[in-house]
């Protein structure tokens, strides 16, 4: 990979971290994506692991507003899905993973732009972890189906609880990715180079107003999210 490569992952990741940062939405919509389009051999191990020390931090900052009740159930789901999604990316060739990433981004995109309601109960989360693993496991993305549980919490709660999934989440992923060759010291190298993204973007946030309209960010990055799958499904099929 380019080092002009890694800046520019670095520059899209930044906007994706101060987004999440500032508005609780997950920046997977966004940032992978483009970062397919950038150069796909950085998902999704590479993009796994530089995340988490974005969600890391929210974590730690927003641990007062963790929804403890509910983590138990969603992280037993998270296990078997995180399996599914594994076996699934070591059988789809690297040429039609792009079709894969597009095609699940765009549902993630069309499930938070109807905004529907599941009530959060042990069921409803186990079966959301389930989900979320194998999407996080074979994208990269996998807090959009989360996120619809918890779209009727409170800001502080959304982001906190989120982000303390993504982390745990996270580490199991890498684990099950390394197991199935999917994960090794090269992709752990270039996870290296895109943490100072997400920590730049981390860190500006905290000079920024909060008062943003979030409601346009969010219809906007969910545009430009489809967009972005769009093109990476179009460039796969060319």
């Amino acid at each position: 990979m380019e080092w002009l490569d890694f800046f520019y992952a670095a520059l899209v990741i930044g906007a994706g971290s101060v987004i999440q940062t500032l508005t609780g939405m997950g920046t997977g919509f966004l940032v992978v994506p483009i970062i397919a389009l950038i150069d796909i051999s950085l998902l999704p191990g590479p993009m796994v692991l530089a995340s988490m020390s974005l969600s890391g931090l929210m974590t730690y900052r927003g641990r007062a507003h963790i929804d403890y009740k509910n983590v138990g159930a969603i992280l037993c789901g998270i296990v078997p899905g995180a399996i599914i999604g594994g076996l699934v990316l070591d059988g789809v060739s690297l040429d039609k993973l792009g079709i894969v990433f597009g095609v699940v981004i765009l549902l993630g995109v069309i499930f938070a732009a109807l905004s529907l309601h599941v009530p959060l109960t042990r069921t409803s989360g186990l079966l959301a972890g389930v989900m979320a693993g194998a999407m996080g496991a074979s994208t990269g993305i996998g807090a959009p189906v989360l996120a619809i549980l918890y779209q009727r919490a409170g800001g502080p709660v959304i982001r906190a609880t989120l982000a303390l999934l993504y982390t745990s989440a996270s580490a199991l992923i890498l684990l099950i990715l390394a197991a199935l060759g999917q994960f090794d010291l090269q992709d752990a190298v270039a996870a290296f180079w895109l943490v100072p993204g997400f920590l730049a973007g981390y860190f500006a946030s905290q000079h920024l107003s909060t008062r943003l309209d979030q409601v346009g960010i969010r219809w906007l990055l969910l545009g430009l999210a489809a967009l972005a799958a769009l093109l990476l499904i179009g460039r796969s099929f060319m």
